[in-house]
């Protein structure tokens, strides 16, 4: 079957189609469309999406716990004994997608060595007696945690020596989906308005003045009006008839 023939582009000067021709005798391919021979711009490649990155896995371990042990002079705690062991099970695994942190005690000194698992946007989870030949446990959950969308792992998805070693857990400070923490403003509900109650109205009492006469032998001062509505003028108060002394009054 005879070669089709080349048809260069319209734009193409002369000279360029003889070298064309050539090269294609010599067996090269034809360019594509939007090579530079044509003077085309090549089509831009496809954009990839890229994913967004997972919330970091943190392992805090308790490196000051003594697990109720009696500890010498230099003698190294359990909880650093336990975080070293973590620390080997790590460097033995690097694609375990778990960060290690040293911890100070954690107020669970009754109940072994500690540790606790957070990753932001999910339940934060508090682990006790725990001890150093769990390290590599401990990574396996780390894995099974980071793995999870909310942090939950049932007892049945973790190591045997780590199904009955939570202790409790802590809802996530961030919620999944929202990068901002919650402010006040989102936490507090509005005041319920209360039905307003008509108070009835009470009749007041209506209260009569009764005339005081003054003593015998008294006259009460008299106020009378002068022109000025702020003074008033003060009649004297004629001084009282003495009473004559009798016998029976006599000392």
């Amino acid at each position: 079957m005879p070669e089709a023939a080349f048809l260069p582009p319209p734009d193409m000067p002369a000279d360029a189609v003889t070298s064309h021709e050539r090269a294609l005798a010599a067996g090269a391919t034809a360019p594509a469309p939007g090579d530079q021979g044509s003077g085309r711009p090549a089509p831009s490649a496809p954009e990839t999406a890229v994913a967004p990155a997972a919330p970091v896995t943190t392992l805090h371990v308790c490196t000051t716990c003594r697990a109720g042990l009696a500890l010498g002079e230099g003698e190294v705690p359990e909880g650093q004994k336990l975080f070293d062991a973590v620390a080997a099970a790590l460097a033995a695994a690097p694609e375990a997608p778990v960060v290690l942190r040293a911890s100070t005690c954690m107020a669970n000194c009754e109940r072994g060595c500690s540790a606790a698992l957070t990753a932001p946007g999910k339940w934060q989870y508090l682990l006790a007696g725990l001890d150093p030949a769990m390290g590599a446990d401990l990574v396996s959950y780390g894995r099974a945690y980071a793995a999870t969308a909310t942090g939950t792992v049932m007892p049945s998805k973790r190591p045997a020596s780590l199904r009955h070693a939570v202790l409790g857990r802590v809802p996530p400070f961030t919620p999944a989906g929202d990068p901002a923490p919650a402010t006040r403003a989102s936490v507090i509900q509005a005041p319920v308005p209360q039905p307003s109650v008509p108070q009835a109205s009470v009749p007041q009492a209506s209260v009569s003045q009764v005339p005081i006469s003054p003593a015998p032998g008294l006259q009460a001062p008299i106020l009378e009006a002068s022109t000025s509505p702020a003074t008033a003028t003060r009649t004297p108060i004629p001084q009282a008839t003495p009473v004559p002394q009798t016998s029976e009054n006599a000392s």
